[in-house]
């Protein structure tokens, strides 16, 4: 290519080297004539003007001066005119020569760089199969080479090129698809966690406990309730075995349940009590599988049925207490007649008889017996007497007063000291007077019989708060041996005594009076010896008050 450019150009160059001397010779012969007339100009002016001899004769020399110009002027003008149309013919010449030359240079530079351009729009098109036809030497060649090996590797290449398209558009479709699927899965995970988060808010909602165990008996999952019934977090639970969350009858129980169920694959239900709280609780299991899981999983249930169960014995004792009310009620009633008989007819003999010693003993002790049935008969009269709601606000206080007035005597006969401590003012209990200080006086007279000579028997009363309700508390305190353990659980048994002489029935009119007032009564032993018998009643009102030795038995030492 530049050895063809080069070529063109000296062309050119030698062309108007060969129209310069062209021009220069033309000049030249152009140079003679004028020469030789600036010549013969010169010789004429040169000529000394002398007097002519005659005209003619310088007629003559001048027209022959005049024809010599003439010739001379015409011989310019056409030796002129023919180097003009040489120098005309020779320009037009090299016009044409160099027009061509140049075209020809043009066309050889221009033509390759039009190959060159198709090329890049065929590639541009997509048209691989198009080839550059490489002419002469040099770098054009080498780069119509260069090209053809390149659109070569491109046809090669593209000839995968509908697979590319197809596994393009089958990628961009299984892309769309995942897509798709991702953002159901999303979905789906989303309406998962949701629901999961449901069932946990449900699942913590409950307030029954609820563990879900391995047929292992291991607990993975429990609420919130479970937690708080076995004082441990629910992480802590976790891979532990159920009977392993506490200690006490409930979680051995349920372990034992689960061990059950796995071998009998049946629900089962036992109840299960805490000895130390008294707590009574109702354990149920079943199996169930869950979606996904092949191994079946235990479901433990808890219900703490402690208020059922105490209103089932509320309800067996006040129907027992009743239907023994009725009963005792008229054998009293009837027994009454006899009593009034014997104590006319033993008044009659002290009367006839009068204080003979002979007959003293006897008259002592068939009164002594006599008493006995009669106080017997009053309590029993007393138990079987039916309830009458007729309650109004009292003072607690007014009530423990009149109680200790009654048993200051026995109290004193027997070596004992009452002390009484009532904090917080004398809250006010909706109560019958009468039958709460029988009550009081009956629990007094107890724990002074049980007290040894030079003990002490103390009452104390306090509010405390249970729920959204308020209480008073009355505490009874002996200093005597307390309840055996064996008749702990049976002191408001009717007709149960451990006292000689005893009716066995001071306790159970006790219990009835204060169930019957809203109330519960307890019994128990003091760890540093002694029974202590607790008393609840719920407050109607918090003022103090208004008895006139209210206040005074805050301070009260002893009677």
């Amino acid at each position: 290519m530049a050895k063809i450019v080069a070529l063109g150009l000296g062309a050119i160059l030698a062309l108007g080297v060969t129209l310069l001397a062209l021009l220069y010779t033309g000049l030249k012969s152009v140079e003679a004539p004028l020469d030789n007339l600036t010549r013969l100009s010169k010789s004429n002016t040169a000529i000394t003007p002398q007097p002519m001899k005659d005209v003619d004769s310088r007629q003559a020399e001048a027209n022959r001066v005049a024809r010599d110009l003439n010739a001379q002027v015409v011989a310019l003008h056409e030796a002129n005119r023919r180097e003009m149309k040489r120098v005309l013919w020779q320009i037009a010449l090299f016009i044409v020569a160099a027009s061509g030359i140049t075209v020809f240079v043009i066309g050889v530079v221009t033509r390759p760089v039009r190959m060159l351009k198709d090329a890049a729009e065929a590639i541009r098109r997509g048209e691989f199969g198009h080839r550059i036809e490489p002419h002469g030497q040099g770098e054009l060649r080498y780069l119509a080479e260069d090209i053809n090996r390149i659109v070569s590797q491109l046809e090669t290449a593209s000839a995968t090129r509908g697979d590319l398209q197809r596994m393009t558009a089958r990628l961009r479709q299984e892309s769309a698809e995942r897509r798709r699927a991702e953002e159901g899965h999303r979905k789906l995970q989303a309406e998962a966690r949701k629901s999961a988060g449901d069932w946990l808010h449900t699942f913590d909602a409950l307030q029954f406990p609820i563990f879900i165990l391995d047929l292992g008996g291991t607990a993975f999952q429990a609420n919130r309730a479970a937690s708080e019934l076995s004082g441990l977090a629910l992480e802590e639970m976790y891979r532990r075995p159920i009977a392993s969350l506490g200690s006490g009858g409930l979680w051995s129980k349920a372990g034992q349940l689960a061990a059950t169920i796995r071998d009998t694959r049946k629900p089962i239900s036992v109840e299960a009590q805490d000895a130390v709280s008294g707590r009574t609780w109702e354990v149920t299991a079943n199996m169930f599988t869950e979606p996904g899981i092949d191994e079946p999983r235990i479901l433990i249930v808890i219900r703490e049925i402690t208020q059922m169960m105490k209103l089932q014995e509320s309800l067996r004792r006040t129907a027992t207490m009743s239907a023994m009310g009725s009963l005792v009620a008229g054998v009293a009633h009837e027994v009454r007649n006899p009593i009034f008989g014997i104590s006319s007819t033993l008044d009659a003999m002290e009367a006839r008889l009068g204080t003979r010693q002979e007959y003293e003993n006897y008259v002592r002790i068939l009164r002594g017996e006599l008493d006995r049935i009669s106080q017997l008969m009053r309590d029993l009269l007393e138990y079987g007497k039916p309830f009458e709601f007729r309650l109004s606000p009292h003072p607690i206080a007014k009530v423990i007063e009149q109680a200790v007035d009654a048993c200051s005597p026995q109290a004193k006969a027997a070596g004992v000291e009452i002390r009484v401590d009532i904090r917080n003012g004398s809250p006010q209990v909706r109560m019958d007077p009468d039958r709460l200080r029988i009550v009081f006086r009956n629990l007094l007279e107890n724990a002074v019989q049980h007290s040894p000579s030079g003990g002490n028997v103390s009452v104390e009363v306090r509010q405390n708060h249970d729920s959204d309700r308020t209480w008073v508390a009355c505490v009874v305190r002996d200093s005597g041996t307390g309840f055996p353990a064996e008749a702990l659980g049976r002191a408001f048994e009717p007709f149960f005594t451990l006292r000689k002489g005893g009716t066995g029935l001071g306790l159970a009119i006790a219990q009835r009076t204060v169930e019957e007032h809203g109330g519960e009564i307890s019994a128990d032993n003091r760890s540093k010896g002694g029974a202590v018998v607790r008393v609840r009643l719920p407050i109607v009102s918090d003022s103090p008050g208004t008895g006139e030795r209210a206040d005074g038995l805050q301070n009260l030492g002893s009677r």
